[in-house]
């Protein structure tokens, strides 16, 4: 499942256009951020995935070659770590039904495959997150340096492989240790676990935060980079609880946790551990429904809620009923997964191999990508400019772009069919030439 049809689902989109461009530009010349210009590069602060999951990509590129395979295996690569550290985190917490139910419950769980076969951060950085939770409870057991440094480790690569992690697990770590605050660490113990997760998110503000103002990266990291009401966006988000399932099943998911959480607590049960799961689960979700309404921004909760259900079903209701529930899950989840999800409903699509063929033919260049930054990564050369906007407050290459055009310095520009830019590089000395899946080619007339 994780690597079937690999290359042509899901197609390519622009997030994973922009976060491959980086890796690109790391191999190609050095450069950690985004080309808007023949050799002119911009800060990638504005780039919603960090380094923990773009270096390695970049290093992949190097040794294997710049292509969506090379790209995709990586995060299938991802996908294989993440189920690993699932049976980590239950080896560490629970027992071995548990094992079974939880990575059941996952590996048939289809936004898995439909955000880790694509080039994201949500998967790497959940991976991460749940080696921190296992080796967190290891170190408390053991009280093992080691332990704290990776454990602290894997938090912070978390961190900075999906920066939003950052939001949610700084602020849970912080309340898990004040209500575990009894246990017996040692001061050397606390610096060693501090300094680890300092050390991945140092490295990632110098590297990918190189001219951007702390105004500018609170509005792209808050989930709501154009500024829309709060209130208005929750009141929206809580709106989908009537109609949307997926919204649905991860709230009654959060919300079954939290109650399990609650029982055990009372039973004075409940691991330092857990505390930080519970909390990742909370502060995301709340993330998610004040910030703009997409589906990923709640993976995360899914995938704790999905491994704690088992435990948090033992603390509600029967054996036996618990059980039930779980099987039912896993049925549905599998039948969901293999049939009409994201990843089997573009098993037929040809976009990716389109839009290979058209980029493999463009001459050198100069060119134009204009609002497609998802084609960047399938063009062979550097020779281009590029206007991305991601939001209304988040706008790159503009100024590079309109005066390449005004200039008539791209031979080609490429735009998205429905985009009405096109006009105006018409306007400026350009005509239609083709177009190819949802993209049209426009050329110089007098070239």
């Amino acid at each position: 499942m994780a690597g079937y049809k690999l290359t042509t689902s899901p197609p390519t989109w622009i997030d994973e256009g922009i976060i491959t461009q980086v890796a690109q530009n790391v191999t190609r010349s050095g450069n950690y951020g985004v080309q808007v210009a023949p050799g002119q590069f911009i800060s990638a602060g504005f780039v919603t995935t960090g380094p923990s999951v773009i270096l390695p990509l970049a290093l992949a590129f190097k040794f294997f070659g710049q292509h969506i395979l090379v790209s995709r295996i990586l995060m299938v690569l991802f996908i294989l770590l993440l189920l690993i550290s699932v049976i980590f985190i239950v080896i560490e917490l629970w027992e071995m039904p548990g094992i079974i139910a939880s990575f059941a419950l996952i590996v048939t769980f289809s936004p898995l495959y439909g955000l880790g076969r694509n080039v994201l951060g949500e998967v790497p950085g959940v991976a991460f997150l749940l080696f921190g939770l296992a080796l967190l409870a290891r170190a408390a057991r053991t009280k093992q340096n080691l332990s704290f440094f990776l454990a602290g480790l894997s938090f912070g690569l978390a961190m900075t492989a999906k920066p939003l992690f950052l939001i949610f697990i700084l602020p849970a770590l912080v309340i898990a240790f004040i209500i575990h605050r009894p246990m017996s660490f040692t001061f050397k113990q606390i610096c060693l676990f501090t300094l680890s997760i300092l050390f991945p998110i140092m490295f990632w503000f110098g590297l990918q935060f190189q001219s951007d103002s702390i105004h500018d990266i609170l509005s792209i990291y808050s989930g709501n980079p154009d500024g829309v009401s709060v209130l208005n966006i929750a009141l929206d988000n809580f709106g989908r609880l009537a109609h949307e399932p997926q919204v649905i099943y991860a709230t009654l998911l959060s919300i079954t946790a939290v109650l399990g959480y609650w029982l055990r607590r009372r039973k004075g049960v409940v691991t330092l551990s857990e505390s930080v799961l519970i909390l990742c689960v909370i502060f995301n979700m709340i993330i998610y429904f004040k910030s703009r309404g997409y589906y990923r921004y709640f993976f995360p909760a899914e995938i704790l809620t999905l491994i704690y259900l088992l435990t948090s079903l033992k603390e509600l209701i029967s054996y036996k009923l618990g059980n039930a529930i779980i099987i039912a899950l896993i049925t549905f989840q599998t039948y969901q997964t293999l049939f009409i999800a994201w990843v089997p409903e573009h098993y037929g699509s040809s976009k990716n191999i389109v839009i290979a063929k058209e980029l493999n033919n463009l001459p050198v260049g100069p060119i134009l990508f204009w609002q497609t930054p998802e084609l960047v990564p399938f063009y062979l050369y550097d020779n281009y400019y590029q206007y991305i906007k991601f939001a209304d407050n988040i706008i790159r290459g503009e100024k590079e772009s309109r005066n390449a055009l005004l200039s008539h310095v791209p031979e080609i520009v490429i735009v998205p069919t429905d985009l009405v830019s096109g006009e105006a590089a018409v306007s400026m000395g350009y005509k239609y030439e083709r177009e190819f899946d949802r993209y049209t080619i426009l050329e110089l007339k007098n070239k």
